[in-house]
């Protein structure tokens, strides 16, 4: 299937073909056939599951280079990973993880929003607020005007929200980048 040897790496690990089929839900002749390239093509869930008792980037198991990795670096959300660019590095232990409740400005509903913490958000930036009442995170844009917040949503609706309402809404940060699917970078 790739120039990854799946062979050599599960007798790294000292797994059987039974143990990983059984991970993965599949025999142990399906195994087999992967190892020896009888058969090319994975779903993508076997994929993920065989990297996981494998403890390797998916990506590995498809032959694509390690290296892709050295521009990235790891943020949690939960039990998961992402690879967002080094670029962020420098800023990282200000960056976290929140799932989006909503589609707007194109960024859609359940992606990952990578958020910065900024003790001044940016004019006209795209930010991450949580509502108090439903816990939900959504995408706004920022704007100030005299003392007053303005935040627009994606259907230019406006909110005004005084500076000293602090119980209505949270300002999480400024969304540096979004993460459509567990490694697909936006």
């Amino acid at each position: 299937m790739s120039e990854f040897d799946l062979k050599k790496r599960r007798k790294e690990l000292y797994l059987t073909l039974e143990q990983v089929g059984d991970y993965i839900g599949v025999g142990k002749s399906t195994v087999r056939k992967w190892e020896t390239g009888m058969i090319e093509n994975m779903k993508t869930d076997k994929i993920l599951l065989l990297s996981e008792i494998l403890k390797v980037h998916p990506l590995t198991i498809l032959g694509i280079d390690e290296n892709i990795y050295s521009n990235y670096f790891k943020l949690y959300y939960n039990d998961t990973h992402f690879y967002v660019p080094k670029k962020f590095e420098p800023i990282k232990n200000f960056l976290f993880i929140e799932k989006c409740c909503e589609t707007s400005f194109n960024i859609p509903k359940n992606s990952y929003l990578v958020i910065e913490k900024k003790s001044e958000i940016t004019e006209n930036a795209l930010i991450a607020l949580k509502y108090e009442k439903s816990e939900e995170i959504v995408v706004r844009k920022f704007n100030k005007m005299n003392e007053n917040l303005i935040i627009i949503s994606s259907d230019d609706k406006d909110e005004i929200i005084d500076l000293f309402m602090g119980e209505s809404i949270t300002i999480l940060g400024e969304i540096i980048y979004y993460i459509i699917d567990e490694n697909t970078l936006k």
